[in-house]
């Protein structure tokens, strides 16, 4: 039985997102994922992370893209370029006590008003998770520096952006992979 996680500041169930949460940044990140259970993607800003942009493409083949940016001039820029990416995507409106004394970014949200935001996608199931494991990845000779070559190639094959053994499971997990969808990709690439 899998244990529910607990959110970092109340100890209560963290919730769970149904689809994926696109942010700014670390912090954005970091914040949310203290209190939710999702796949969220950090983009890096305007300029987006290396190989980052087919991974939402394929991510948002079989999950609903939210975008949770701040409401600045960059957060408008990067949310016009994520719309024109992944047109299915939703937008979900913040509403925050705003203070001129400091940033007002998601990251600087209370957890309750992005809760409030995410009302609509909040889960009660948790079923939006792959299964793969690292011993999964052990098994079929994707872990360790010696096979970054190989984790590289399946990772292009599966169109989730370049990244380390973690990411790589992570990805793989929010894409609903199998070990055996793993298996078959590797062998069509003749690995």
């Amino acid at each position: 039985m899998k244990m529910q996680e607990k959110c970092s500041t109340c100890k209560k169930e963290k919730q769970t997102v149904s689809g994926f949460i696109i942010v700014e940044g670390y912090s954005d990140m970091s914040f949310l994922s203290s209190f939710l259970n999702a796949e969220i993607v950090q983009i890096g800003g305007l300029a987006f992370s290396r190989g980052i942009e087919e991974y939402l493409i394929s991510l948002s083949k079989t999950a609903l893209p939210i975008i949770l940016v701040d409401s600045d001039e960059a957060g408008e820029r990067i949310k016009n370029k994520l719309l024109k990416l992944l047109p299915n995507a939703v937008v979900p409106s913040v509403k925050h006590d705003f203070n001129p004394n400091r940033k007002n970014g998601i990251a600087e949200c209370k957890k309750e008003e992005i809760l409030d935001a995410l009302s609509l996608y909040i889960r009660k199931d948790d079923n939006n998770k792959g299964t793969l494991s690292v011993n999964d990845l052990l098994e079929l000779e994707l872990l360790g520096p010696q096979n970054k070559d190989k984790r590289d190639e399946l990772s292009k094959r599966l169109q989730i952006g370049e990244c380390n053994v973690k990411t790589f499971l992570k990805r793989c997990n929010a894409l609903k992979l199998l070990k055996k969808d793993l298996e078959r990709e590797l062998v069509a690439s003749g690995n």
